[in-house]
């Protein structure tokens, strides 16, 4: 029986304890060069790669069975909320395709076996509810929501037909494939040890408690941005899910300051939600963080070595921006003209946490709502 090995996504913050967990591959054998490559090629190079080739691993699928058609959005996740046969908005709001008909290349290995034990550990805790899910590790619910986002951003890049496999024209240029190089390596983690060492950790990750019921369909919605902020918002049943990555985690720490301790524990309503995903994007807006990083590679881990994030300036804060953001995520205007800022759902005016009433059924269905110009 060959030897178990660790995998997955280890964490060391500078004066911060380390998270590991033991997933239970086998080796995969000889080391490969998937991450060495990844930084080496240009965008051209890499863009013609992934065509062809595992979305994680990178193998060349010549022929057509070689590919098994990795779903963007896993089978089961689409069957508990009935969005099968729905429709998602791509960047810029004028292609949609249906969940179903996101797929992108893998190999067997990648599909069934290697992305399979974090999907399971994923899926049971996602039908289980919000309590299981906030117990699993950051490793497991970044790696997932980076493969979903990253595998958006490869089928818009490199789109092809779901049963003959041929290219289709993209619906973004090539360039955008750039922004997503530093998560491709993070993905690894679902094949080898990835050892992420650095003063800062690589993305805001937040879990949300929130209000739910009526119609399977309603109680599913996701929104993401790919340019910056690169981040998803997903909300399944009473789970609400924020990833922003590339940040060093400074929308989670934003969070920590102004707003975690008044909702606490307390479940939202599916708008405040919404207005979380609106704040996030907004303030993700106003700076972009920018990762240096060593690669360091063996057979069975690979160590990224980040140096403290660069600070860009982006665009000024700005009140109206903020009012129409919040007004895509809700559909609400909270623009208070008097005082020349934003409402929030969020508290009342004495500082208390708001408990909104919530009726089963009555929220509206938000799967193809972009949030912004440049975003779906």
């Amino acid at each position: 029986m060959a030897k178990r090995r660790n995998v997955g996504l280890v964490l060391n913050v500078f004066g911060k304890p380390a998270h590991a967990e033991d997933i239970g591959v086998e080796p995969r054998g000889p080391a490969d060069d998937r991450p060495a490559r990844i930084v080496d090629m240009s965008d051209h190079e890499l863009w013609n790669a992934v065509a062809s080739t595992c979305l994680l691993c990178g193998k060349a699928l010549r022929r057509r069975k070689q590919d098994t058609n990795e779903d963007v959005f896993p089978l089961w996740l689409q069957e508990l909320f009935d969005i099968t046969d729905e429709d998602l908005g791509l960047i810029g709001g004028e292609h949609f395709v249906k969940y179903k008909d996101l797929l992108v290349p893998a190999c067997q290995r990648c599909n069934t076996r290697d992305m399979s034990i974090v999907e399971n550990r994923i899926s049971r805790a996602v039908k289980q509810g919000f309590d299981e899910f906030s117990r699993l590790s950051y490793s497991d619910v970044l790696l997932w929501a980076a493969k979903i986002f990253y595998g958006l951003l490869h089928f818009e890049v490199r789109p092809r037909h779901k049963k003959t496999k041929k290219r289709l024209p993209p619906t973004q240029p090539v360039d955008v494939i750039r922004m997503a190089r530093f998560l491709l390596l993070l993905l690894q983690g679902f094949r080898k040890r990835v050892n992420v060492i650095g003063p800062e950790k690589p993305a805001s990750i937040l879990r949300f408690r929130l209000k739910h019921g009526g119609p399977r369909k309603l109680n599913f919605d996701f929104k993401d941005s790919t340019v910056w902020p690169q981040m998803l918002s997903m909300r399944m049943g009473d789970i609400g899910l924020i990833a922003v990555f590339d940040d060093g985690g400074a929308f989670e720490d934003y969070w920590l300051r102004s707003y975690a301790e008044t909702v606490g524990d307390h479940a939202l309503h599916p708008l405040q939600f919404g207005e979380i995903t609106a704040r996030a994007l907004y303030f993700g807006l106003q700076k972009a963080l920018c990762f240096n990083y060593n690669l360091l590679e063996g057979r069975d881990e690979l160590a990224l070595l980040l140096t403290r994030p660069t600070v860009e300036d982006g665009v000024a804060p700005d009140e109206q921006r903020l009012a129409t953001l919040l007004n895509e995520c809700t559909g609400l205007s909270l623009f208070d003209a008097d005082a020349g800022r934003c409402r929030t759902l969020l508290c009342r005016s004495e500082g208390q946490f708001n408990d909104m009433e919530f009726t089963p059924g009555e929220y509206p269905l938000g799967v193809t709502v972009p949030i912004g110009k440049n975003t779906r």
